[in-house]
């Protein structure tokens, strides 16, 4: 039995890295997802308590049932609590299944599609969501998921100039020195959190899981607002009563999950549940998206590995027909036993 490898370098070549396929990708998978068409077990997270408080690992295993055929991948993906040294913080890869015998078929590379699926949902979620003129918008965090952040906002939001961006180290100057010019954007990076938020009308967080909230809601635009966090708890739970529409991937998922600010929020008694909408009604036309230029709206993903599924599906299919990846001999017909 053979498995084909793809590495990052496979998946870079096969459309890894292609944003407006992810994004169509991640649109599939919603309107698949609301169609019955996906098994989506909750995500598993292994923790690190005892060597390494606050990195885990996450298993995030999909069935896809296509119009052109049934995908089954399982994604497993580290993360670091702190940026180690000469290693990416979110390593990752992902496994694609033969959906008839179950053998595996394929494991690839799973950083580079992990972080294009993340901007791609929050893309898919902006031209839902956010407000489609804004010149400006504000980043709070200059990682790989942020650079992917970015790529998919500017393809949604066709008006886009000027870009605020606040980290805590040097990463903030590297991304705007690297990103100006490749997308002809004027990207100032800023020395708070309060100069990349205070009345702008798009702000992405994009930090670390976790950690205490450090934004004040003074800060925060009183009208025509929406804050795609995706990453860390960066407002207090209390915070989410002042936002007229609070919109996540999937509610029943991030509520098994826990942990993220508007789960919290509903555990401590201060947001109604009844509030918080799933994405795909939207995205289906079943929901108005953003009704008014003044809304304030709130959009936190929990991550659904359905998108990471149809992206790899992609790569592995172009891999195979460009004859890319290095062939290996899961077993033999030896005898082992």
């Amino acid at each position: 039995m053979n498995l084909l490898f793809l590495s990052q370098a496979d998946v870079l070549a096969s459309g890894g890295a292609d944003m407006a396929a992810a994004i169509a990708d991640a649109r599939e998978g919603f309107a698949l997802f609301m169609d019955g068409k996906i098994n989506q077990p909750h995500k598993v997270t292994l923790k690190d308590s005892k060597h390494d408080p606050g990195s885990i690992i996450n298993f995030m295993p999909v069935s896809i049932e296509t119009p052109t055929g049934t995908i089954i991948s399982c994604k497993s993906v580290s993360v670091m609590a702190a940026d180690p040294i000469d290693v990416p913080r979110i390593e990752g890869l992902i496994t694609l299944f033969d959906p008839a015998t179950k053998a595996p078929l394929c494991i690839m590379d799973g950083a580079v599609i992990s972080a294009m699926r993340t901007g791609a949902v929050t893309a898919v979620a902006a031209a839902k969501l956010a407000e489609l003129k804004a010149t400006e918008i504000g980043l709070i965090g200059a990682g790989v998921n942020m650079r992917t952040q970015l790529f998919g906002l500017q393809a949604v939001l066709p008006k886009l100039q000027r870009v605020r961006v606040y980290s805590r180290g040097r990463s903030k100057h590297d991304f705007a020195r690297d990103l100006s010019q490749r997308l002809h954007l004027d990207i100032v990076p800023v020395d708070t959190a309060e100069a990349a938020v205070r009345d702008l009308p798009i702000v992405v967080n994009c930090i670390i899981p976790g950690g205490t909230p450090f934004i004040d809601s003074s800060w925060l635009n009183p009208a025509g607002f929406s804050l795609f966090n995706v990453g860390g708890r960066v407002i207090d739970p209390e915070i989410l009563q002042t936002f007229d529409r609070i919109v996540v991937d999937s509610w029943e998922h991030s509520r098994h999950r826990g942990g993220q600010t508007h789960a919290l929020a509903v555990e401590a008694g201060v947001l109604d549940p009844n509030r918080i909408e799933d994405l795909g009604p939207i995205l289906a036309g079943d929901r108005l998206g953003r009704e008014s230029p003044h809304d304030r709206i709130y959009f936190s993903p929990v991550g659904m590995g359905f998108a990471d599924g149809l992206v790899a599906d992609r790569v592995y299919r172009a891999a195979l027909a460009a004859g890319r990846g290095t062939t290996l001999e899961l077993h033999s017909d030896q005898p082992w036993i």
